[in-house]
């Protein structure tokens, strides 16, 4: 991309509004959510009647040791020590990666710019801000409240990934997250942990952003990277979380 374009595509997103962040509720501690759906399908304007749907999968809460000591599954050779982290909330996360339908549906034919083509394949090129556009207007069709998985909430997804139902978590295309990315990590416990970081971080394209998977080996999950926010490549897509309500 070039300097006039990331010009460019920086004054557009300074109308674009802030990433919808954590619902701060409470959830008790690793039980299982009462009352919730396993799976949920969201119904997307457009979609052609054959398409895959966007079907939603229930994620309970739970502890985990996140990271990994070993740098070389890490594809920046950056340090990524074991810690444990406890996600408190139970959230709901796409089964798959947003397809080039469902992309299509909410930002139209010519936003897609993946390179191997199929409305059931996973949407290439998006670049984070292309993501959090969609997710605006994903939004906007008031079924509920959609954001990117922080970083936690997809490791501890791709731990689970059979458990939970998820598909192509590993082996298919990397995956945005919410998170700005960071060197290195707090060693000790964590509870609900993302990193924002400030607002300057969000408006400025040149942030790095966490992208997650993309590897076929044995630990999926311990493949970390990033990219500038405003950057593309055909290998990186998304999939989104859909928040829960506080339970009573």
């Amino acid at each position: 991309m070039t300097f006039l374009q990331k010009t460019i595509l920086t004054g557009l997103i300074l109308f674009m509004p802030v990433v919808p962040g954590f619902n701060h509720g409470t959830h008790a501690d690793g039980q299982e959510s009462v009352n919730l759906q396993k799976t949920i399908v969201i119904d997307l304007p457009g979609m052609p009647p054959e398409a895959r749907p966007l079907e939603l999968i229930l994620i309970e809460p739970g502890t985990f040791i996140m990271g990994s000591s070993d740098t070389l599954l890490n594809s920046y050779r950056l340090p990524w020590p074991p810690h444990q982290v406890t996600l408190t909330r139970p959230f709901y996360m796409s089964k798959r990666e947003i397809t080039q339908a469902q992309y299509e549906a909410l930002r139209g034919v010519k936003s897609n710019r993946s390179k191997h083509r199929g409305p059931d394949l996973g949407i290439e090129k998006p670049n984070w801000y292309d993501a959090v556009f969609f997710i605006r207007r994903l939004n906007a069709l008031n079924q509920g409240r959609f954001r990117l998985p922080s970083e936690a909430e997809w490791e501890y997804a791709c731990r689970n990934e059979d458990a939970f139902g998820l598909e192509n978590m590993c082996g298919g295309l990397a995956e945005w997250c919410q998170d700005r990315f960071e060197k290195s990590a707090i060693s000790g416990p964590r509870i609900d942990p993302v990193n924002r970081g400030s607002w300057i971080h969000y408006w400025w394209p040149l942030t790095n952003r966490v992208v997650r998977g993309q590897t076929t080996g044995d630990n999926p999950e311990k493949a970390r990277g990033f990219e500038q926010a405003i950057d593309y490549h055909y290998t990186i897509g998304f999939r989104v979380v859909m928040e829960v309500e506080n339970q009573e």
